[in-house]
C-alpha cells in the first residue's frame, strides 16, 4: 500500500508499531533518532507517504527532524504524524511542520484510521 518511516527510540514501541504498520500493508522503515531517520530519507529512492515521528529522542528530537522535513521541498506532501506523551506539545508539534499529533499512550485504531484516511487521498 504506501512507504512509511517511523521514528521511535523506544524499542519495544517501535517493534509493536512497526508490527501493527506492517500487517495493515504497509512498507516501513524504523528510525531511532532524528538523525538518523534523515540519513533513511536522504537514501530512499523516493519519499515516503506518511513519517510517523517521536518527538522526545536522542541525538535530534523530532522537532527539529520535523523541521527539517519541512525544510526540503523533496520531501513536499509527506504526511507527518507527531506523537508524544506531552498534551501540551500538540501546538509546538503542529508548528514545526506537524500534519496530526497523537498523545501516547494511543489505541492502534485511532493510528490505523489516520494511516488509512491518508493513503486514501
Amino acid at each position: 500500500m504506501g512507504r512509511v518511516l517511523l521514528l521511535e527510540d523506544n524499542p519495544e514501541l517501535s517493534d509493536v508499531l512497526r508490527e501493527v504498520i506492517s500487517l495493515a500493508g504497509h512498507h516501513v522503515s524504523v528510525a531511532q533518532n532524528g538523525r538518523e531517520g534523515l540519513d533513511i530519507l536522504l537514501d530512499l529512492s523516493s519519499a515516503p507517504d506518511i513519517v510517523i515521528c517521536d518527538l522526545v529522542m536522542p541525538d535530534m528530537d523530532g522537532f527539529e527532524f520535523i523541521r527539517e522535513l519541512r525544510a526540503n521541498p523533496t520531501w513536499n506532501g509527506v504526511y507527518c504524524i507527531a506523537m508524544s506523551g506531552a498534551k501540551h506539545e500538540a501546538k509546538m508539534a503542529l508548528e514545526a511542520g506537524a500534519d496530526q499529533y497523537l498523545v501516547k499512550p494511543f489505541s492502534i485504531g485511532d493510528l490505523s484510521g489516520l494511516l488509512d484516511e491518508w493513503m486514501a487521498k
